[in-house]
């Protein structure tokens, strides 16, 4: 599918440096790129990138936590996240 994906962490506990999120910001100025995929654990960091760019944030469901749905919805929902994401009908 040629997915082009950067990561902010690697680990939800992680601090990125500051030179990373530059970096992010320069690619998403320079890509025109309008959604943050993140999963529950990185919301902190997704916020805060999501507040000096504008992007909005949309979940996807990576099951590292304990979740209400079943396997089948998370996945429909995750459908519906890369679908918008990608600009798809």
């Amino acid at each position: 599918y040629v997915f082009n994906f950067h990561f902010i962490v690697h680990k939800p506990e992680e601090e990125p440096p500051l030179k990373k999120i530059q970096k992010m910001k320069n690619l998403i100025k320079k890509n025109s790129i309008e959604y943050i995929i993140c999963e529950a654990e990185g919301q902190k960091i997704a916020k805060t990138l999501s507040e000096e760019t504008g992007l909005k944030i949309l979940n996807f469901n990576t099951f590292h936590q304990v979740s209400a749905i079943d396997y089948f919805q998370a996945m429909r929902e995750n459908l519906k996240t890369l679908k918008t994401a990608l600009n798809c009908k």
